[in-house]
């Protein structure tokens, strides 16, 4: 055992020199050096809003992490004067002398979220070999009401059940890559987003020599809508996936999952549902040619 006393870790990121770098949902990361075994250093507390599955959820330290000490947060804060949302932030901080500078904050990304009864945050950081920037961020919604992931998921007009594709800037900004799945200036469309169709990809990871991006994604357990009088023939099993993009892409869900079998229809006003009203063989749209929601 190396390190213990861990409080929700959600992810970690390890230096040049082996140190490794731990978040905390509740806001905290700390610090384990190998020169230290079975002590842990706290960097610093964000007090992350933990409403429902948010928090600090995502860590990465900048690929040139030695020289310009650049760590990034996805961190989670209430959004003033409303109380049904809050706001996810990726932030670069500035680690020296021992700790993380919250002043040093620079927020790169905003991305606003429903807090009453929906979940799937995801906010899971990775970098490629290129030095682009990729961000999970989950459906923000409910498994009793799956159709609904159309507003998030399926829509190109917004950031969640996405992964998403950025080049951070030296001045705290970021550009828009060449190749993410909508050129810039694309109506109903958001041109950081890399992959949709995303249920909750939890944690990413880019391969460093093909620059392929692989994702763990949580799904659904298999009684999808409890006390309805939905036939459960009618929809698939909740399968987690393992999956990789070679590319940017439309992933399907909440129309499809596991190897693209396509849900039923189901009204929430009514209780009622079935009428498979989807193909079993969805089209595959390529890059640039997917449909607007």
């Amino acid at each position: 055992m190396l390190a213990s006393s861990i409080r929700e870790g959600m992810e970690m990121s390890i230096a040049s020199d082996g140190r490794v770098f731990i978040a905390e949902r509740p806001g905290k990361v700390k610090l384990f050096s190998p020169d230290k075994p079975g002590q842990l250093t706290e960097l610093i507390d964000l007090k992350a809003d933990t409403r429902c599955e948010a928090g600090l959820i995502g860590i990465a330290l900048d690929p040139n992490f030695d020289k310009n000490h650049w760590i990034y947060l996805q961190h989670t804060v209430p959004v003033e004067g409303d109380k049904t949302r809050y706001e996810h932030r990726l932030g670069r901080f500035v680690f020296k002398k021992g700790k993380i500078d919250p002043a040093s904050e620079k927020v790169l990304l905003k991305i606003r979220a429903d807090s009453v009864k929906r979940i799937h945050e995801s906010g899971s950081i990775a970098f490629g070999p290129d030095g682009l920037l990729y961000l999970s961020v989950g459906d923000n919604q409910i498994r009793s009401e799956y159709l609904y992931s159309c507003k998030t998921s399926a829509n190109s007009n917004d950031l969640r059940g996405k992964i998403l594709r950025i080049r951070p800037t030296k001045e705290g900004g970021y550009e828009i890559p060449q190749g993410n799945l909508f050129p810039p200036g694309t109506p109903k469309t958001l041109p950081e987003i890399y992959i949709m169709g995303l249920r909750n990809p939890f944690r990413i990871h880019v391969d460093q020599k093909t620059g392929w991006l692989l994702w763990g994604e949580n799904g659904p357990p298999n009684n999808w809508v409890p006390g309805t009088n939905l036939d459960k023939k009618t929809i698939p099993l909740g399968y987690d996936e393992f999956n990789l993009a070679k590319g940017p892409g439309f992933h399907g869900y909440p129309l499809v999952i596991a190897d693209q079998q396509p849900f039923t229809h189901y009204d929430h006003e009514t209780k009622k549902g079935g009428g498979g009203h989807r193909s079993r063989n969805p089209t595959q749209f390529a890059p640039g040619k997917h449909r607007n929601t």
